[in-house]
């Protein structure tokens, strides 16, 4: 994807301020979709390329077998993961103490 532009020559090929353009890379302010369509059409790259995250560009080039079984994957990863919200850890929440004298039970 490697264009050659710089911030500003990028700014100005989708009619926005470089001070804009800035706020989006830097990330103290998202792009609307309209912005990121603009975007997308001046790099050559699809809408999706710029909304999802980088596995798509890897996904997208797997067999639709291992599409499935990544698929497959990913949703048993977040099953797992939804799982291991609902457990409560005791062990990190108690106080230790220490006994003052021994005693026979």
């Amino acid at each position: 994807m490697e264009q050659g532009l710089t911030q500003k020559e990028l700014a100005n090929k989708i009619g926005k301020s470089y001070q804009i353009y800035q706020t989006w890379e830097n990330g103290s302010r998202n792009p609307k979709d309209e912005n990121l369509r603009q975007l997308a059409d001046a790099l050559n790259v699809s809408f999706e390329y710029l909304t999802d995250t980088e596995i798509l560009p890897i996904y997208q080039k797997l067999s639709d077998d291992n599409k499935q079984q990544t698929i497959n994957y990913a949703e048993d990863r977040l099953k797992s993961q939804k799982e291991q919200e609902n457990i409560i850890h005791f062990r990190n929440s108690l106080i230790p103490y220490k006994q003052a004298t021994e005693q026979a039970l």
